[in-house]
């Protein structure tokens, strides 16, 4: 991995959460984590993050949460499904957006079982950032993206270190 490269996160829904990472061969930093409440504009707010860093230099890597119907919810919350839609019609005709499934990042990145984030793998990263929800789990597509597609060793290494490392 010879260039820069910004993987966004996005967990789509009545809020929604965009969290950034950028990667070189060696190094990952959290850039910035943002929660955005209006669905009908979302995508807009994703889109001016992914232009962000386009013109930063970076190659940009879109990674948004699929909308999954639960079985056995009677009442669902669409609102991510809109929101998804909104941003595949609009930033995805610019930049590909690599679906993930809310349990694959969320199974690979462990939520915290109780609201002090005690437990939380986002913390062995140095980014767990409180009461961010939405932000915290676009960030574990982002990770979850970077580890498994692009192999990247510095967030391997953090997050399942060596024994006696």
């Amino acid at each position: 991995m010879d260039e820069l490269v910004a993987v966004i996160g996005v967990d789509p829904g009545g809020t929604t959460g965009v969290g950034v990472i950028t990667l070189t061969e060696d190094a990952f930093h959290l850039e910035e984590t943002f929660q955005f409440t209006d669905q009908d504009t979302a995508w807009v707010e994703v889109q001016a993050v992914v232009n962000k860093y386009d013109q930063l230099g970076y190659e940009v890597h879109l990674v948004v949460e699929r909308f999954d119907k639960r079985p056995g919810i009677i009442n669902p919350d669409y609102s991510a499904k809109f929101v998804e839609r909104d941003i595949d019609n609009n930033v995805d005709g610019y930049y590909t957006a690599f679906k993930q499934i809310p349990a694959e990042a969320k199974n690979f990145i462990k939520e915290a079982k109780n609201n002090q984030g005690k437990g939380d793998a986002l913390k062995r990263f140095g980014m767990y950032e409180p009461g961010k929800k939405h932000a915290r789990d676009a960030l574990r597509h982002a990770i979850t993206y970077a580890v498994v597609r692009l192999k990247h060793h510095p967030l391997i290494l953090r997050g399942w270190p060596k024994p006696n490392d």
